[in-house]
């Protein structure tokens, strides 16, 4: 029992505005590069009878960034500022045409033979830049790395299984794994057909830390961050749950769990900081601002020759409520 770790579970966020108007933080996170590889370039036609013929998928050069600005503005306050009943709020307009224009002139990038007219004509890219532009308003970090208060983001627990944890983890599996002594569950499963080296150090590192106080490898728990890439809906399942020794200046019932991922570099790249920011930015901000499921960090491992100091900044921060939590703003 000393070893449970329990979780909630999301089916996604909403914004709660504060009577300010909205603050936006542009970061390296929030460019964008246009490329001939996100977008089709030819489609293939061809009819019952006759030979197939083959098209051109040009974008118009003619677009000017304000109506680009109107197009983006739109679909971000469609898909991310919408109240209870799902009516759009649409008083935001106007600002979020300002920040979608601050964005379209400032934070992208454009390979040669491609131009700003592609943001408004393929719904690929549309949908990328619709949720950097909102992930750069709800990430609210000044040039000193500190939040600022314009919005909060809370949790939408999922309805009839609100909270998660590791009492009923029970499978098989002909994956190798370990034994652990600091886990609810009894083994560690590496993934990969012979296992993988890197989760097994981070489960070596998290046996031995004398700040863990439990962890379980997120295998057959139900531990899910769901997110949107591209436009489209997904669910994330991180490697690492681990909960903390209580920190004697803590409240007594407050827990501090720690997310932890550990990324090879085999992961396609623009899937894998999508995930990442999104457990950092969405997940846990809307987690910890809600106060009712204890404090929440996470942090990605991508080098295994840091992966201990790494790790051990990113508990130390938890400890503190560092920005990693997104307690700041």
């Amino acid at each position: 029992e000393h070893l449970r770790i329990t979780f909630p579970n999301l089916d996604g966020y909403r914004v709660e505005l504060v009577d300010q108007p909205l603050i936006v933080s542009f970061t390296p996170e929030s460019n964008l590069h246009v490329d001939k590889t996100q977008v089709p370039t030819l489609t293939d036609v061809e009819g019952i009878v006759g030979e197939k013929t083959e098209h051109a998928l040009n974008a118009a050069t003619d677009v000017r960034p304000q109506a680009v600005a109107y197009t983006l503005a739109k679909r971000v306050m469609a898909e991310f500022f919408s109240g209870h009943d799902g009516a759009p709020k649409t008083w935001l307009f106007p600002r979020l045409v300002d920040i979608a224009k601050q964005w379209v002139t400032g934070c992208v990038t454009y390979e040669p033979g491609t131009n700003l007219a592609y943001l408004a004509t393929f719904a690929e890219l549309q949908a990328k830049a619709a949720e950097r532009i909102f992930a750069s308003i709800v990430r609210q970090v000044d040039a000193d790395g500190l939040g600022l208060q314009t919005s909060v983001l809370r949790p939408l627990p999922r309805r009839f299984d609100a909270i998660g944890s590791t009492d009923e983890v029970s499978f098989f599996t002909r994956k190798h794994a370990i034994t652990t002594e600091k886990s609810h569950v009894s083994h560690v499963v590496l993934d990969g057909p012979s296992g993988n080296t890197w989760e097994e150090t981070i489960a070596g590192l998290l046996e031995d830390h004398p700040k863990v106080a439990a962890f379980v490898k997120n295998d057959h728990l139900g531990f899910e961050i769901p997110y949107v890439h591209a436009g489209v809906s997904h669910r994330y399942l991180p490697d690492f749950l681990v909960r903390l020794v209580p920190n004697p200046g803590d409240e007594p019932d407050l827990v501090r769990t720690l997310i932890v991922e550990v990324s090879g570099g085999r992961k396609e790249k623009q899937l894998t900081e999508a995930k990442a920011d999104t457990a950092r930015h969405h997940w846990c901000r809307a987690v910890n601002n809600h106060g009712g499921y204890g404090r929440w960090a996470y942090v990605e491992i991508t080098d295994m020759t840091t992966a201990a100091s790494t790790l051990e900044t990113a508990l130390t921060n938890l400890y503190t409520d560092g920005f990693m939590t997104g307690l700041t703003d």
